[in-house]
């Protein structure tokens, strides 16, 4: 008895505890399920629990008012409580489908606002009765009032303002199309924004930079801000128009056919070309074309498109006149220039063509017919030099019948008439001593040359000719043959005439220029060159008379015949010649200048370490 008691008080004090289904489930025990206040407590928390099923009901909490109802039926099962549950589930899956709607339409409300479409996402909302929108959908609608406000505001600010300050408007106009790009009076905001732009560039003077960007500007500015609405701005495009056409007359008038090019490539890509800027563009080419065929000399096409361009163009464009009187002077000049060299390749002087083309490409320097002939005259020129290399060779080794029978064949190629003749009197020369009587004193073996004595050469000097110094072979492995020369004087001179210290295959004179050593105390070594008899000498593409050599000066002595100087120091009393046309000295492409140290032959030296 006094168990159930205690069951009975605890099942009571979980009832006024608030703990419902604790208590039902104690006045549910065996032991007490019997007793009268059980019974009565058990349908006390029945009813207890049914009020909160409805109250759960009423905040909308329907899966736990549907939770109670099943648990009370659980307890004690009635139809009403079936039908009561049934009813509660069908109406949770009604509510599930218009909460999933309504957050559908706050998504594409929210995406609207994103890309700016405010208009779109209002109607999104609107279109849900006020009692089903959600609290995030009111605060997305007063967010949306906001933002349309703002932009209507910046929008009527930059109205009243655009004709004085475009650039503080343009400001206002873009903060409103950011905050709504479909806002009331923007569109006509930017349409009044072109109209000052445009009035305020025609009326101001700015230079080419300024006109660039606009234009590059106006075709971002149109594709922005005015897509669609094109007929509005044709007004302000021929406006346009005219006023860079001014800036493009105004440059060809000067010359300045880079900077017109410029601006109507810009302006036929922002806003298009009319009739007259198509005549302009069409004159500018043919000029453009006039002008590169005059510099590569085709002088015809450069006349027929500067007759062409000066049809398109106004007769005020200098640069028309100037090209004009630029191709009557080259013509007259290139022409008979260009015809001289022509008449000599034909008849095979290839040093005089060549002469004559590189004075047409000095005063024109993309002449194509030059550029062309002169390419067949360094390659003739070039097949020239390996056959008399090859003649000097076959001379050298006796073999005069096949020396002679080469100069032939380039003599009948065309070749110099003057170099063949020469050589032709040396082989005369060389068969007259035959094979057992002694060779022309530039002939005979270096090591005989060295071995003459000092009478010798006095005669030979006092008689005007003949060499004055001794000279030797230095033969050096991996870096061929040098001719020594052991003396303060040297005399150029050509090989035929025997009169001179280093003797030349070449067109100069007997004795054409001496080179001396001179050394001071203060001053060091010098080696100065000197033309004999005003006969042509140049250094360093200067004509001169006399010069003091340094250290890679390139000389020039007679047509062809050319060397460059090398010192080791400004002390050094030696010093080397690099034969460098393709001549040599008895066979050495090096002539080394020493001081007389004594009489030597030949000598080989073996490879440097």
């Amino acid at each position: 008895m006094f168990g159930q008691f205690l069951k009975l008080r605890e099942a009571q004090k979980a009832f006024r505890d608030g703990c419902y289904h604790d208590a039902l489930r104690m006045a549910e025990d065996p032991d007490i399920a019997e007793h009268l206040k059980a019974i009565a407590l058990r349908a006390a928390c029945l009813e207890a629990l049914g009020k909160e099923a409805r109250a759960l009901e009423d905040r909308g909490e329907l899966t736990l008012a549907v939770a109670e109802i099943k648990n009370i039926a659980a307890h004690e099962a009635t139809p009403e409580a079936d039908d009561r549950a049934s009813a509660l589930v069908e109406r949770k899956k009604d509510r599930d489908q218009l909460s999933e709607r309504v957050r559908a339409r706050l998504f594409r409300a929210k995406l609207d606002v994103g890309r700016g479409d405010l208009l779109s996402a209002r109607q999104v909302i609107e279109a849900i009765d006020r009692e089903t929108r959600s609290d995030e959908m009111e605060e997305l609608l007063r967010e949306i009032d906001k933002r349309t406000k703002g932009a209507t505001t910046l929008v009527e600010k930059a109205k009243k303002i655009c004709g004085k300050d475009p650039a503080t408007a343009e400001r206002y106009l873009l903060d409103a199309e950011k905050q709504h790009p479909r806002a009331e009076g923007l569109i006509e905001g930017f349409r009044e924004l072109s109209h000052s732009r445009v009035k305020h560039l025609v009326s101001s003077k700015v230079g080419d930079p300024a006109v660039l960007s606009f234009l590059m500007e106006w075709a971002l500015f149109k594709r922005r801000h005015l897509d669609g609405v094109r007929s509005d701005l044709d007004a302000d495009e021929k406006q346009l128009r005219k006023f860079v056409q001014k800036k493009i007359s105004k440059h060809l008038e000067d010359g300045k056919l880079t900077q017109a090019e410029r601006l109507l490539e810009r302006l036929a890509d922002s806003i298009g070309l009319d009739s007259d800027l198509a005549a302009i563009e069409a004159g500018i080419l043919s000029l453009e074309s006039g002008k590169n065929r005059l510099a590569q000399g085709d002088f015809s096409g450069a006349s027929a498109d500067l007759k062409n361009a000066l049809a398109q163009l106004s007769k005020k464009v200098g640069m028309i006149a100037t090209l004009e009187k630029e191709l009557k002077t080259k013509r007259k000049e290139i022409d008979p220039l260009f015809a001289q060299a022509e008449a000599c390749l034909r008849r095979g002087d290839l040093a005089q063509a060549k002469g004559q083309l590189l004075d047409v490409l000095n005063q024109l320097p993309g002449h194509v017919g030059s550029l062309r002939l002169l390419e067949i005259v360094n390659e003739r020129l070039g097949k020239k030099a390996k056959v008399l290399v090859e003649v000097r060779a076959l001379m050298d080794r006796r073999r005069l019948d096949s020396a002679r029978r080469l100069l032939e064949d380039l003599f009948a190629d065309g070749g110099d008439t003057h170099e063949i003749s020469i050589l032709m009197k040396e082989i005369e020369v060389l068969e007259k001593a035959g094979d057992g009587a002694p060779g022309p004193k530039w002939s005979l073996d270096v090591a005989t040359m060295a071995t003459h004595t000092a009478a010798e050469m006095k005669r030979c000097d006092d008689a005007g000719h003949g060499p004055l110094s001794q000279c030797w072979l230095l033969s050096v492995e991996e870096h061929g043959e040098h001719m020594v020369f052991e003396s303060d004087t040297l005399v150029f001179g050509n090989a035929v005439a025997q009169s001179a210290d280093i003797l030349v295959l070449a067109n100069l004179a007997s004795r054409h220029a001496t080179l001396t050593r001179k050394t001071s105390f203060h001053g060091g070594v010098a080696f100065r060159l000197e033309a004999l008899g005003g006969k042509e000498m140049v250094v360093n593409g200067e004509k001169l008379s006399t010069h003091d050599l340094k250290s890679g000066d390139e000389v020039r002595l007679g047509r062809d015949f050319r060397f460059r100087f090398n010192q080791p120091n400004e002390r050094s009393k030696a010093a080397v010649l690099e034969l460098i046309s393709g001549h040599d000295v008895m066979g050495a492409r090096h002539v080394i200048l020493m001081p007389p140290v004594g009489r030597a032959g030949s000598i080989r030296v073996g490879p440097f370490d």
